[in-house]
C-alpha cells in the first residue's frame, strides 16, 4: 500500500489544569483512508465511514502521549443499528495508522465490546476487553481509558479539529469535567500552556507480498498444500488493510526460507 498525506498531532502540557492536551486535524488521513477503500472498490455506507473517521482519530490522539515503540490495535464488536466489526493499528515508531470494516460474518453479541492490545518492541502483548454501549468511538476510547488504563480522558470535535484531554495525578478535575470545546481547541493559543511533543500520522498498512507470504507460513506451518491445494498462487486479502496480494508458491518459498 502506498504511503499518503500525513497528519501532525501536538500535545501540551496544561500546567494550571495539570491535563495533556493533544489536538490534531486529521482530515489528511481520513481522505487518504477514503482514498484506499475507493481504490479497492469498497465503499462504506456513511455510518460505517464516520465510525471508521472517529476511530483512527482518537488512536492517532492516544498514540500521541504513549512511549513512542508502542503498537496499539483496537478492536469494536457493534451488534447495532446491524453487526460490523471494526479494526485499528497504528504505531508512532512508524508514523503509521490503518483501519477497516468488517460487515460479513460478525459474531453476534448480547454487547458491544472494545479490545485494546498493545505491544512495546521489547514487552510482551496486553491486551484490555470491556464491554460498551452505544456507537460512539470517542465515548468508548473514554470508557476504556476508565477502566484499563485507570485514568481520565475525554474527546472534543469541531471539524476539522479533534482533541483529548488526559488526566494527570493532580489535575483539576473540576475543570476537566466543565471545561467546554471552544477552550479546548484554543489551548495552543493560551500563556498557560507548555508545548510536549510533535508526532505524525499517515494511513499506511505496512503490507507486502513478502510481509503476507510470511504470515501464510506460519499460519500453515510450513505446509504449502494446505494453502494453495494443488494451484501454484492463492490470492490473500490483508486483514489490517483490505488490499489484495497473489502469492505464489515462489513466494511462499522464499519466505519459508527454502
Amino acid at each position: 500500500m502506498e504511503v499518503g498525506t500525513t497528519a501532525t498531532t501536538r500535545s501540551y502540557l496544561v500546567r494550571d489544569r495539570e491535563v495533556v492536551a493533544t489536538l490534531t486535524d486529521f482530515t489528511p488521513v481520513i481522505r487518504e483512508m477514503e482514498l484506499h477503500f475507493l481504490t479497492l472498490g469498497v465503499q462504506y455506507d456513511p455510518f460505517v465511514f464516520q465510525l471508521l473517521t472517529d476511530g483512527i482519530t482518537a488512536l492517532a490522539l492516544h498514540l500521541s502521549s504513549r512511549p513512542l515503540d508502542e503498537h496499539t490495535a483496537w478492536t469494536v464488536s457493534i451488534q447495532n443499528p446491524w453487526p460490523v466489526n471494526l479494526f485499528f493499528a497504528g504505531s508512532s515508531r512508524f508514523e503509521s495508522v490503518v483501519a477497516r470494516a468488517f460487515l460479513e460474518n460478525v459474531r453476534e453479541r448480547d454487547r458491544n465490546v472494545f479490545v485494546s492490545q498493545t505491544r512495546r518492541e521489547f514487552g510482551k502483548e496486553q491486551t484490555s476487553y470491556i464491554d460498551v454501549d452505544g456507537v460512539d468511538l470517542f465515548d468508548m476510547v473514554e470508557k476504556f481509558y476508565e477502566q484499563s488504563e485507570q485514568k481520565r480522558a475525554r474527546f472534543f470535535q469541531r471539524k476539522p479539529s479533534s482533541a483529548m484531554l488526559q488526566a494527570l495525578p493532580a489535575c483539576d478535575f473540576d475543570w476537566l469535567e466543565s471545561v467546554d470545546r471552544d477552550e479546548v481547541l484554543a489551548l495552543p493559543d493560551s500563556p498557560r500552556v507548555e508545548p510536549l511533543a510533535e508526532r505524525h500520522y499517515r494511513f499506511h498498512c505496512g503490507c507486502s507480498v513478502e510481509v503476507i507470504a510470511k504470515h501464510l507460513v506460519g499460519a500453515s506451518h510450513g505446509n504449502p498444500d494446505s494453502i494453495f491445494e494443488g494451484e501454484d498462487e492463492v490470492e490473500v486479502t490483508c486483514e489490517r488493510c483490505g488490499a489484495p496480494f497473489r502469492i505464489t508458491r515462489e513466494d511462499y518459498r522464499r519466505a519459508r526460507g527454502d
